[in-house]
């Protein structure tokens, strides 16, 4: 039986919430999960640095809860700028979101990537996005273009993207 205060789990019982969180989205239970992430964040708003935030934020999109997924993924941001957490960010609003933000939001996961020095292949691979993006902003494709190599430069000149729009 679950402890009636959230925050008397041990750190092993969270570990098993999580494993048991893992399962159910693996199976596609995405609602069960959820249930499981949220407890596992009640319990420790910070575990394993957003990893609870960015997998509740996943569940919430199978989910069609996209307001909801915005706000994890941005809970997720707020305890650790994480490629993983960003790229997830950015795939939603594109799929969900504005394309201004979307677009931007991929500018800083690029920016990001390459501070961490990601391979010229990932940049290739998230490139066709930008430019879908940028055309439906009205932007050319010289202008895209140059928005790309700029945050990509900016990356492997040790700057980290601004994270002001997660606060």
């Amino acid at each position: 039986m679950p402890p009636s205060n959230p925050n008397q789990y041990t750190r092993g019982e969270l570990i098993s919430l999580e494993g048991r969180a893992i399962a159910l989205q693996r199976s596609k239970s995405y609602q069960d999960a959820a249930r499981l992430w949220e407890t596992i964040i009640e319990a420790d708003p910070e575990w394993e640095h957003g990893l609870a935030h960015f997998s509740l934020a996943g569940c919430y999109e199978r989910l069609g809860e996209i307001v909801k997924s915005k706000e994890q993924y941005l809970e997720a941001l707020r305890d650790e700028l994480h490629p993983l957490y960003l790229g997830g960010l950015a795939s939603l609003l594109y799929l969900h979101g504005g394309a201004e933000e979307a677009f931007e939001t991929y500018l800083q996961y690029l920016q990001l990537e390459a501070f961490n020095h990601a391979s010229a292949e990932l940049i290739r691979e998230v490139a066709p996005a930008l430019w879908a993006l940028g055309e439906r902003l009205g932007l050319s494709r010289v202008a895209i273009d140059d928005r790309i190599a700029k945050a990509v430069e900016a990356g492997r000149l040790g700057v980290r993207p601004p994270i002001s729009f997660v606060v």
